[in-house]
This record gives structure tokens, C-alpha cells and sequence, in this order.
């Protein structure tokens, strides 16, 4: 696991206007139109600013140095050739760096976007500290970027997986189980529930994995290993379309037959399967997914 962000993101250079300035000119600038990331294709669209509007530095957000300075931009349109990815699309085929970048970025800006005016006195809010801190232009509260927390996590029992699927998702499409923290309880009680609410499945262990920020829209995913007490299911609330348990034969056969499609590669959910199919039972996932 890296443990240092690629990007060195330099906060307490965020309240140095000099400090920034001094920036401009070797900064490389990454460009959002709404929530989709311009590319050129192969890569993300890296501008200057001296290639963008006026007031591009003044709207663009610090995102610090790797190693060369690093802001984002959100734009309404771009006058040259571009293409168009959303973030889910462009995880599945950028590198670690760009991935981390661009989630950055969107969590940023989509941050900026829920909180134009201020929570206190409803005045305008001014974005200030290279974007990452609103500032009230009425009563001056400061508000900052806040990120939700979710577990998601692989459900076991003995040698089968439980996998679920939302109404709503793409067709097929199956991943072990999620939910939103709620306030007052822990890491832990928000798996038990959030598992029980949603499949009737109680748990007996829970055990820590790994995590990943994940901008849809403001999200840190916690991810847990947890052992169920019995198999039995049942679907309370609704929000699963159906849940099932899978043996490792049984999740080679129904993804081999396309009864099942897995997470996509940059998700934590696909780690967790990654895990529990190639690290527990020794098998090669990646190997299975190119002849299904």
C-alpha cells in the first residue's frame, strides 16, 4: 500500500497568495467540463494557464506539486480538440496518478458547487486557500471540504461470497454490499447494519481492508472482510434487486456464462474480490475475466 499521496499537496502553501503566483507559470492545469475530465484519448488534457481564459487562475483550485505544480480547472466549454470521459470510464483505463488527480479535483469542485452560499446567514460564499476553504462574503463563517464516510464490504461464510445487486445498476452487474455511515456509530456497527438492513445477514467478525476515495459524489469507501453467522437471506428494504452466495466454482461458472458482471478494476469493491478469489482461494481472477 503507498502511503504518500503521489502529489505532494503543499497546504500550507494554500494561504500564501505569493506563494501561488510564483506557481503560475510552470503549473500544470487539468480541465473539467461539469463533471466529465477532458482527454486527448490516450491521457488527461494538461493545459497552461497562459493557454486559458484571463480568469482561469483565478477560478482554478490547488492541487500541489508532482513535481511540478498542479491545479484543476472546471470549465463550461474549451475551444480545441477534446474528448469527453466521466470518471467512472476514465478510472477504468488511467494511471494510479491520473485516477488520484482527477477524484481530487471533482471532490473539489463538487464540494464548491453544494456550497455556494453559506450555511449560517445565507450570504455568497468565496472560495479562498487555492479552493479548498468558502468564506462567507455576509458573516465570514468558514466552511471546508467534507468527505462521507462508507464501508463496503465482502461478506463471508466458510467459502462463499455474498454479492448484491441495485436496482438501477448495469445489467448484470453485481458487488459486494455498501452503506453510509451514520452518525454516533462505528466503523464496525455501520457494517453490521448496513449488511443487515440490506440482506437480512448477520454478522459475527468484521475486519479492516483497505480504503479508497471515491468522488460519487463526495465519498471516502471503507472497505471490511466480515464472516457471516448463517447464509440465510432476506431482502428488508429493498434497495437490493437480489442477493445471492457465491462458492469460488460457483463465481468462475456464473462469470464465465456472463451471469454476473464484477466491479470495475479501479474500485475497492474489485480489490475486496481480488482478495477474497485470487489471495484466499488461489485463483486468478484477472485470467478469469479475459476468457469470460
Amino acid at each position: 500500500m503507498n502511503l504518500h499521496f503521489t502529489t505532494q499537496r503543499r497546504a500550507e502553501w494554500r494561504r500564501d497568495a505569493a506563494q501561488l503566483d510564483a506557481l503560475r507559470d510552470s503549473a500544470q492545469v487539468l480541465i473539467l467540463i461539469a463533471d466529465k475530465i477532458v482527454t486527448d484519448g490516450t491521457q488527461p488534457l494538461w493545459l497552461n494557464f497562459s493557454q486559458l481564459a484571463d480568469d482561469a487562475y483565478e477560478r482554478s483550485i490547488f492541487l500541489g506539486c508532482f513535481p511540478q505544480p498542479v491545479f484543476a480547472l472546471q470549465v463550461e466549454n474549451l475551444d480545441r480538440d477534446h474528448r469527453l470521459n466521466d470518471l467512472r470510464s476514465f478510472a477504468a483505463w488511467a494511471s494510479d496518478s491520473d485516477i488520484a488527480h482527477v477524484f481530487y479535483a471533482s471532490a473539489i469542485f463538487t464540494w464548491q458547487q453544494k456550497h455556494r452560499f453559506c450555511g449560517v446567514c445565507g450570504g455568497r460564499n468565496q472560495f479562498v486557500a487555492g479552493g479548498h476553504e468558502a468564506r462567507c462574503s455576509q458573516c465570514e463563517h468558514m466552511q471546508f471540504p467534507r468527505t462521507d464516510p462508507a464501508v463496503i464490504v465482502a461478506v463471508t461464510h466458510g467459502d462463499k461470497i455474498l454479492l448484491g445487486r441495485q436496482h438501477g445498476w448495469p445489467e448484470k452487474r453485481y458487488s459486494v454490499l455498501a452503506g453510509f455511515v451514520e452518525p454516533g456509530e462505528t466503523l464496525e456497527q455501520a457494517c453490521a447494519r448496513e449488511i443487515l438492513e440490506e440482506s437480512g445477514v448477520r454478522l459475527k467478525s468484521v475486519s479492516y481492508f483497505a480504503s479508497q476515495p471515491w468522488p460519487f459524489p463526495l465519498s471516502l469507501m471503507l472497505a471490511f472482510f466480515a464472516e457471516a453467522e448463517s447464509t440465510d437471506i432476506y431482502l428488508h428494504d429493498h434497495e437490493l434487486e437480489e442477493a445471492l452466495w457465491l462458492s469460488p466454482d460457483e463465481f468462475e461458472h456464473a462469470v464465465r456464462s456472463q451471469r454476473i458482471i464484477v466491479p470495475p478494476s479501479a474500485s475497492v469493491a474489485r480489490r475486496l474480490l481480488n482478495h477474497w478469489y485470487e489471495v484466499i482461494h488461489r485463483r486468478d481472477l484477472s485470467a478469469l475475466l479475459r476468457n469470460d
